[in-house]
């Protein structure tokens, strides 16, 4: 590993870190569908700390992404359907397109792409599925009178950027066994700068996130949850 990838990887881990620390500090009055971030958060912790005892015995752990990934959509898809999906008359279409999405990625890691390499099919998605959900998101919050919890645009925000931006390296995935070492070191190292400028913005939005009593006490208006 190269100290660069070493460097932003440990970034990537502390913004993950803090990110983690903070949702779990307001978990007790966040709404909804930012309980259900902060548990991917929550889980994208344990795999970061597997990935590194992996890392250090020289195991593969490919079989981690392949679960994560499946797991982090999930997530994802819980986190939507709170944040939007409730208030939308659309939402049995979305609930059966995520659905289909994650036995599509399960069926990746079953019968396509082995346990014990990189799950590029299911990765790529996921991505794809989460940025559609999150520009539709950020397009139905502007287009209708459903009063969004202050911070979620900066957690869809992030969402929006990690995926969009990893999408590329994904699409590439196959290739890079072609590739010289310095050229993949690179693009991990992106990929971690990544992960740190997705997780420094959930914990901006968590930080921006209010309780549900705040709300509450403030306004009656409708508020998404």
């Amino acid at each position: 590993m190269s100290e660069l990838m070493l460097d932003l990887s440990n970034v990537a881990a502390a913004c993950l870190l803090a990110a983690t620390l903070l949702g779990l500090f307001k978990l007790k009055h966040a709404t909804t569908a930012v309980k259900w971030l902060v548990l991917q958060l929550v889980v994208a912790m344990v795999v970061e700390v597997l990935s590194r005892v992996f890392w250090a015995y020289q195991w593969n752990n490919m079989p981690l992404l392949h679960a994560f990934t499946l797991v982090e959509f999930t997530l994802f898809a819980l986190f939507f359907d709170r944040a939007m999906l409730q208030q939308s008359r659309f939402k049995l279409v979305g609930r059966m397109v995520c659905w289909a999405v994650g036995g599509g990625i399960l069926c990746n890691s079953l019968f396509v792409q082995s346990w014990f390499e990189f799950n590029s099919y299911g990765r790529l998605l996921e991505s794809a599925v989460l940025i559609g959900a999150g520009v539709i998101f950020l397009f139905w919050s502007a287009h209708t009178g459903v009063s969004i919890a202050k911070g979620l645009h900066w957690m869809v925000g992030g969402t929006l950027i990690y995926f969009s931006g990893i999408v590329f390296i994904f699409l590439f995935s196959n290739l890079q066994v072609h590739f010289k070492l310095e050229l993949r070191m690179e693009l991990w190292a992106i990929h971690a700068l990544i992960n740190a400028l997705f997780y420094g913005l959930i914990f901006i939005g968590l930080w921006k996130h209010p309780s549900i009593k705040m709300k509450s006490s403030s306004s009656s208006s409708s508020v998404v949850r």
